[in-house]
């Protein structure tokens, strides 16, 4: 059984890398503070998470590629 991924940051660089775990069989769980980013993904068949936390609660491993840590600190 592949591992439950949590993916946060879909800048340029996270949604590349998330599209190969994605591809690659990972159940993916994406998140991003501008949703808009997410939907590409979503359409793609990773499950978005609403909130950080989320991801947090599902994943059994995370991969974060934020702009800084305002990103992390940034709870909504």
């Amino acid at each position: 059984m592949q591992s439950k991924v949590g993916f946060l940051g879909m800048g340029i660089m996270g949604q590349a890398m998330a599209k190969n775990i994605l591809k690659a069989g990972y159940e993916l769980m994406v998140y991003n503070r501008t949703p808009a980013k997410t939907v590409a993904l979503g359409e793609a068949g990773a499950r978005v998470a609403v909130t950080q936390n989320e991801i947090a609660n599902w994943a059994e491993a995370i991969i974060m590629v934020v702009t800084g840590p305002e990103a992390i600190d940034d709870h909504q």
